[in-house]
């Protein structure tokens, strides 16, 4: 049984590598995914929401996992001083995320947001009693690829660093050709 020492220096640069790549990926991932809300606020037909950016906004539903129902609401975004409409879309592939207390925070719909300024945000269709529950409607900028990218991004990384850790614990033991 002989040690490969080449291959187990290389793993031994990878491993500590592969290790900061992947603590810096979950990070970023965590960040990408909770830094884009721009408003948490209740569930009820019709409020008044200041918005300090134009752009996109995506209007999504917070409330605990595999709870459903908000399947059928439609939200409208209008102006509050010229009650000119935003345009805006229901999403069909929706992004959803759990958070660690077990609450899903699902994108429902989207905005252009043509201006800053007050704006109306009401909503059709909520069931009897959601305005009494913690759930939230969430207002918060599209993550869109970025997120996938994070994704890929841990997966490589972590994949190297398992490959690492296994190849490099072979060429220790001697087990290696």
């Amino acid at each position: 049984m002989a040690v490969r020492w080449d291959i187990a220096a290389l793993c031994a640069i990878v491993v500590p590598v592969a290790a900061v790549l992947l603590a810096g990926g979950i990070r970023s991932l965590v960040r990408v995914s909770w830094g884009g809300e721009i408003a948490a606020l209740p569930v009820v037909a019709e409020q008044k929401v200041f918005l300090d950016q134009a752009g996109e906004i995506d209007v999504a539903i917070r409330t605990m996992a595999g709870r459903r129902g908000y399947g059928g609401i439609a939200f409208a975004l209008r102006s509050a001083g010229t009650a000119e409409a935003a345009p805006g879309r229901a999403l069909v592939l929706r992004s959803r995320a759990i958070d660690l207390k077990g609450r899903a925070t699902v994108s429902l719909h989207r905005f252009a947001v043509p201006a800053p300024g007050a704006y109306v945000l009401t909503a059709d269709g909520l069931r009897a009693g959601w305005e009494d529950s913690d759930d939230r409607l969430v207002l918060g900028r599209p993550r869109g690829a970025a997120t996938f990218v994070r994704i890929l991004w841990v997966l490589v990384a972590s994949g190297a660093l398992i490959v690492a850790v296994v190849f490099g614990s072979l060429a220790l033991m001697g087990k290696l050709p």
